[in-house]
């Protein structure tokens, strides 16, 4: 008798909730900047995805004067290099690729710097690498876009 009462109770809430959630999405895309009403309803929540996109990296040839039996993304080199997880790498790395394409050896000069004295073991070779990357045709066709060395430097300095 006690469940029957309960679920009795719980349909004027059903009944609330389906009436209100197709309202709420309109209002919210008539109105709301984002387009959407988020805990209630959500127009584009799988809709957006990131177009195709230049993407920067580093890869270590060589760590400590010793080569590296393979070429290593920066990210997978623990034990090669000092900071794999260091997010700071990413935006020097970004830095200096530009400033190699545009010629802007001041400006390449001062992100090497950053990067081999804190975040390169000395003697190290690293390539800086350009990939085109587009989601789509990666989900697609389970392949990776084109990728090519811009750059490959050697390290002198030492870490502080």
């Amino acid at each position: 008798m006690r469940k029957l009462i309960r679920r009795l109770r719980a349909r004027p809430f059903i009944a609330l909730y389906l009436l209100a959630t197709p309202v709420l999405g309109v209002l919210g895309l008539l109105f709301s900047p984002s387009k959407e009403v988020y805990p209630f309803f959500s127009w584009f929540l799988f809709a957006l995805t990131p177009g195709p996109q230049t993407v920067y990296s580093l890869e270590i040839l060589e760590s400590r004067h010793e080569p590296l039996p393979s070429p290593l993304a920066y990210t997978e080199a623990a034990g090669w290099v000092p900071t794999p997880h260091a997010i700071a790498v990413r935006e020097l790395t970004r830095r200096l690729a530009l400033a190699v394409k545009n010629g802007d050896a001041e400006t390449a000069a001062r992100a090497r710097r950053i990067l081999e004295r804190h975040h390169l073991y000395p003697g190290s070779v690293y390539a800086v690498v350009e990939s085109f990357r587009d989601p789509l045709v990666e989900w697609r066709e389970g392949k990776r876009t084109a990728s090519e060395r811009i750059a490959v430097f050697r390290s002198e300095t030492s870490i502080h």
